[in-house]
């Protein structure tokens, strides 16, 4: 699969996370500068980071592209989808970190969708 294809597959899944979180009501949470994207610089276990660029309502989102790649092959869409939703829930409103207002987030999830989002992958 080449990098065009894998990037129409990462709009398709980011999508979906969006549509997800507009059901269960925390879309509205997310902050408006927010851009995602694969990243082809991470080595070892990271999958995925939000990163907050600190004085600015700027984030990323970057992931892997050798997860993601691996994920799409095996269409393993769960995989991918919490490892999305796990990292929005760090970009809203107190979800830095994975304190009390992120497991209230992902709780809002997992309940909603019957997923497993985690502290850690």
């Amino acid at each position: 699969m080449n990098y065009e294809q894998l990037n129409d597959k990462f709009g398709d899944y980011l999508d979906k996370s969006m549509t997800m979180l507009k059901e269960v009501g925390l879309i509205d949470l997310l902050p408006d500068n927010v851009n995602c994207f694969l990243y082809e610089k991470y080595r070892g276990r990271t999958i995925a980071q939000a990163v907050n660029y600190i004085g600015t309502d700027r984030w990323e989102m970057r992931f892997c592209i050798k997860h993601f790649e691996t994920w799409v092959k095996e269409n393993n869409e769960l995989e991918i989808l919490d490892t999305m939703l796990h990292e929005f829930c760090h970009m809203m409103h107190g979800g830095f970190g994975h304190g009390k207002q992120w497991l209230e987030y992902v709780g809002k999830i997992n309940e909603k969708f019957n997923m497993n989002i985690q502290r850690l992958g």
